[in-house]
């Protein structure tokens, strides 16, 4: 039996299986001074979302009982991986679990930006009726850049393309014939894709790498904008 704790909430379902197998699951949150004091000495395991940090700090303050640190997610850019290798502690996530809501989610602020809902939504909670200021746009014949092409970006390809976008792309890790696939446009400079493309989203990791990626002189390059 294992003793995990689950510090930014987890499905009942998800808690349930834990305990069915036998686990002991604690859950809440645990400040920043007590994962810093060693509260991490006290589970074999931690499950974080997002709200979590798991620094170099936190990882040496733990005692040799911490086996395995689970994101419960896709990114790992809170957790420092390579302090948790050097200790021995695997770190481990959930690549597909939230793929199709993300999806979904990527799509709906797409949609809500172009077509001002939430301003449209303060307005009536106001009383106003601002129809005439609310000119929306169409996605439809919009060329929509994807920063990444994972899951979840092939995922929102597919849909903006049912809306009747184009989809490019900007993945220097990504094989051609993958994107030829999904009918999407492969750059090998991102600086092409932020000129070619009316909108951008992005779906990479936050890293060295791609610190920055996104800045003001490559949003200037997008049609419509200048200097």
């Amino acid at each position: 039996m294992a003793r995990i704790a689950v510090t930014d909430g987890m499905a009942k379902d998800a808690v349930a299986l834990l305990e069915e197998s036998g686990h002991e699951v604690v859950l809440g949150a645990i400040s920043a001074d007590d994962l810093l004091n060693g509260a991490l000495s006290e589970f074999d395991a931690i499950v974080v979302r997002s709200a979590t940090k798991i620094p170099a700090a936190v990882i040496e303050a733990t005692s040799d009982r911490l086996r395995v640190i689970g994101r419960a997610g896709v990114g790992v850019d809170n957790i420092d991986i390579e302090a948790a290798g050097q200790s021995g502690v695997p770190v481990v996530n959930a690549p597909r679990a939230s793929t199709q809501s993300v999806v979904e989610l990527t799509i709906g602020h797409l949609l809500s930006s172009l077509r001002h809902i939430p301003r449209s939504d303060r307005g009536l909670r106001n009383g106003q009726w601002e129809k005439k200021a609310m000119k929306g746009t169409e996605l439809s014949g919009k060329n929509l850049g994807l920063i990444g092409f994972g899951r979840i970006a092939q995922g929102v390809g597919t849909i903006a393309q049912a809306l009747g976008m184009d989809v490019h792309t900007y993945d220097p890790y990504l094989p051609p014939k993958v994107a030829k696939a999904q009918n999407t446009i492969l750059h090998k400079n991102v600086d092409t894709l932020f000129a070619n493309c009316t909108h951008i989203s992005i779906h990479c990791n936050l890293n060295d790498e791609t610190h920055h990626l996104v800045n003001a002189k490559r949003l200037a390059l997008m049609p419509g904008r200048s200097n």
